[in-house]
């Protein structure tokens, strides 16, 4: 996993390397400023839903399509698995792994230019913009 780390106005920069190394004992740790904290809420703390939800929605598509659940749960599973190898473990930019695995005229770019067409982007700027907003509507009311 992944924790961001921020230092408080009184915490020491041994604090937070104390902390740094803690937290790099389970994952990686990324240092922000506090103010950019609710983005990393809205990003990577309600991160695994929105990829949970996007396994949901291609799920039904190959069920409309005429795939049997499980078969397509365990597709989707599998290739949300090695996606996230390739992105941790290649070393390459998400763009250069996806145009890698884009075929011009295929299959893919197909399937890439209908997310486009129905404002895959934008829906997930809305998306991540929402839950900032929310997290600091909540980090305001503690």
């Amino acid at each position: 996993g992944a924790t961001a780390v921020a230092a408080g106005k009184y915490a020491t920069n041994d604090d937070l390397s104390l902390v740094c190394s803690l937290f790099d004992a389970v994952g990686v740790t990324v240092r922000l400023p506090e103010d950019k904290l609710d983005i990393v809420t809205g990003l990577s703390g309600s991160g695994p839903a929105y990829v949970f939800y996007f396994a949901e929605g291609m799920i039904a598509a190959a069920e409309k399509l005429g795939l049997d659940r499980e078969a397509a749960e365990l597709l989707v599973k599998q290739t949300i698995l090695g996606a996230a190898r390739l992105a941790v473990e290649t070393g390459k930019s998400l763009r250069e792994l996806r145009e890698s695995v884009t075929t011009k005229g295929g299959t893919t770019e197909a399937g890439l230019r209908a997310l486009d067409r129905a404002g895959f982007f934008t829906a997930l700027e809305e998306c991540v913009a929402a839950a900032t907003a929310r997290s600091a509507e909540l980090s305001h009311q503690a």
